[in-house]
């Protein structure tokens, strides 16, 4: 075969999972401040399918108490909305769990916010969280999407 070679210039992209889900997605700052990118009406923050940090799946308990990282995350959205009424994406945050299913050491581990008051303000908020079911030394993976209650 021949090679071709072109330019171009990457304004979205999106990582997906084996199972066909969306993990990720990413967008430079122009793509997301478009007026292509509709304005988020009803901001929600969903927690999208946590796992272990081992890759395996959570007890369903465990999975449901991690709402409560999307509830501390949705006054932080609320705030950049203000200034970016489009922003959307996916942050997946990680984090060990502490004595009494308190999260400690949380950490960004991707984003596709672009969003750097956003990242913070969440990663603060998930720090004075607990998680009930988390068992103490448990490494804990949990992709949190923003966007709108209407997607």
């Amino acid at each position: 075969g021949r090679v071709v070679k072109l330019e171009i210039e990457m304004v979205a992209a999106a990582l997906v999972a084996p199972d066909g889900t969306v993990v990720a997605r990413a967008d430079t700052g122009d793509y997301a401040d478009s007026s292509l990118a509709a304005p988020v009406r009803s901001p929600k923050v969903t927690v999208r399918k946590p796992r272990a940090a081992d890759g395996r799946d959570l007890p369903a308990g465990v999975a449901a108490a991690l709402g409560a990282l999307a509830e501390r995350a949705r006054p932080c959205y609320e705030k950049v909305l203000v200034v970016r009424p489009a922003l959307r994406g996916t942050l997946v945050l990680g984090f060990r769990g502490g004595a009494g299913g308190r999260v400690e050491a949380p950490r960004v581990e991707m984003s596709s916010l672009g969003d750097d008051a956003l990242t913070t303000c969440v990663s603060a908020g998930a720090a004075k969280a607990t998680i009930s079911g988390a068992t103490a030394g448990q490494r804990l993976s949990v992709p949190l999407y923003f966007g709108s209650a209407d997607d």
